[in-house]
């Protein structure tokens, strides 16, 4: 992305919200490196069923679309503990792990709590 900034120097970049982590990656490089973009992000837009709508996605089986699903269900399930003022860290790993394990073909890599800034794991004394 340096790369592709300095070459067309824009004024704005647009970066969406599906790719948080590459979001925050671009906002901290933009930081750190004082670049004069703005780097703007942008709501994730989602089909009927939750499933973030990408060209990507739209290439998916049936089998892996309801895997994909899953995730954001998940995702919806922690925020509803957030909500709810959950404040211990496991509670929410084991909520979203629970509702990943009920779809029989999607796998777990990895589930983490992070700060939403830095992306760095969440001390897990807060358990």
């Amino acid at each position: 992305m340096l790369k592709l900034f300095n070459i067309v120097l824009p004024s704005a970049a647009y970066f969406g919200q599906k790719d948080y982590q590459q979001l925050q990656v671009i906002k901290t490089m933009v930081r750190d490196i004082d670049l004069d973009v703005q780097v703007v992000p942008c709501a994730t837009v989602r089909e009927e069923d939750g499933l973030a709508m990408s060209s990507r996605n739209s290439y998916l089986s049936d089998n892996e679309r309801r895997q994909a699903v899953c995730l954001n269900q998940a995702l919806l399930e922690a925020r509803r503990l957030f909500e709810d003022n959950e404040s211990k860290a496991t509670r929410y790993i084991e909520a979203m792990t629970q509702r990943i394990e009920n779809e029989p073909d999607a796998k777990i890599d990895y589930i983490n709590l992070v700060n939403p800034e830095t992306l760095q794991d969440l001390e897990r004394g807060q358990s």
